[in-house]
């Protein structure tokens, strides 16, 4: 598997499959002390680029027009249930679980 730093990845893309019009690719570069350089963790490292997924990325799987009538995206569908899919596959549903546990805690 290659290594993400040593990738040449887009600074940009567009998508119809998220709401973000354009992904700044730029923004999944591990800072501060996630890419401490005395302390290089590939763990850390992972861990921003999820996070920032989370963060910058989302799935609009309904939408309303300016007439308030709702609409249904195919595409945000498909990659939320081909996500969900590779999870179960990948065995790490409990995982994700534990995330959502973590993500929402302060839901009050």
């Amino acid at each position: 598997m290659a290594n993400m730093d040593e990738m040449t990845i887009p600074t940009t893309s567009t998508t119809k499959i998220v709401a973000a019009p354009t992904i700044d690719f730029t923004r999944f570069k591990p800072t501060g002390h996630y890419d401490c350089p005395w302390y290089k963790s590939q763990a850390l490292a992972r861990y921003y680029r999820a996070m920032m997924w989370l963060a910058l990325v989302d799935f609009p799987l309904l939408v309303y027009d300016p007439r308030g009538t709702p609409r249904v995206y195919l595409e945000p569908l498909g990659a939320a249930t081909l996500l969900r899919n590779a999870i179960d596959v990948a065995e790490t549903r409990a995982v994700w679980e534990d995330l959502e546990t973590i993500l929402v805690w302060g839901d009050f």
